[in-house]
This record gives structure tokens, C-alpha cells and sequence, in this order.
């Protein structure tokens, strides 16, 4: 006799975030995520400009400006409601909230200095959470 099993799988992870050895990021949807732009100069006093970019877009998701004034107390713009840029721990971390499938790709840091060179970074972000349906047939 055939029975057919349909089962189906949800991607059950924690809240926290989830990299790999690479140094890459995997998201669940509806869930936040948050980034760190990992390089290696970090010092509050230090910095002039942090830009975050997603893809080859020109035009940052995320900027943060403190030519004028400290990390901490310093002008943020951002594209959207769902990103944030948290400044009291160092180095400063992207956080997206509520997760989509369109937030998979690149995203990339620039860290502008003022007494050093410019930096970036860049890393890849894959998204979880599609539905999947396994059937099992006996």
C-alpha cells in the first residue's frame, strides 16, 4: 500500500545572526540580521563617514556622518524603515529587520577616516526560509 507523506519543512534558527567561515551572513525570513563591517580600524573619535551599499546600487541603503561631531551623536540616513545602524558597539553593525528574500546579495562598507585611508568591505548575505515540501511515498 502507498501512502503519501506530505511533510513540510520550516527553517527553524535562532534570532541571532548566522555566518559562516567565509565570513558570510544567512538570514531567515522575518527575521533581523545584523552585520558588522569588518575592518580593521575602529576607534569612535577616528571616523568621518560610514556608508553601507547592497549590490552594485551607487546610492547608500545606509550613512552615517560624523565629520562634525562624535560616532555616537552623529547624523543617520536611511533608505528605509527596516535598516538601523548600531553605533554603540564597535564596530559599528547594519541591522536589516524583517528579513526578505530581495535582501539576499552584496553588501558592502566604506569606512572613510579622518586621519586614515578609506576602507571597505564587502560580504554576502543569503536568505532562508522558502517552504519546502518534501513527499514520501511508501
Amino acid at each position: 500500500m502507498k501512502f503519501k507523506f506530505t511533510l513540510y519543512l520550516f527553517y527553524l534558527i535562532l534570532d541571532s545572526i548566522c555566518t559562516s567561515a567565509s565570513g558570510n551572513y544567512v538570514g531567515i525570513v522575518g527575521k533581523s540580521i545584523s552585520i558588522a563591517c569588518n575592518t580593521n580600524l575602529w576607534s569612535e573619535n577616528d571616523i568621518s563617514l560610514i556608508l553601507w551599499y547592497k549590490g552594485s546600487k551607487g546610492v547608500p541603503i545606509y550613512s552615517i556622518d560624523s565629520r562634525t561631531t562624535s560616532l555616537t551623536n552623529s547624523r543617520h540616513m536611511s533608505s528605509g524603515p527596516r535598516y538601523k545602524l548600531n553605533v554603540s558597539i564597535l564596530p559599528p553593525e547594519l541591522i536589516i529587520d524583517s528579513l526578505v528574500e530581495a535582501d539576499e546579495g552584496e553588501y558592502r562598507c566604506r569606512v572613510d577616516y579622518k586621519n586614515e585611508r578609506t576602507q571597505h568591505y564587502a560580504t554576502f548575505l543569503e536568505i532562508l526560509g522558502k517552504l519546502i515540501l518534501i513527499s514520501l511515498l511508501r
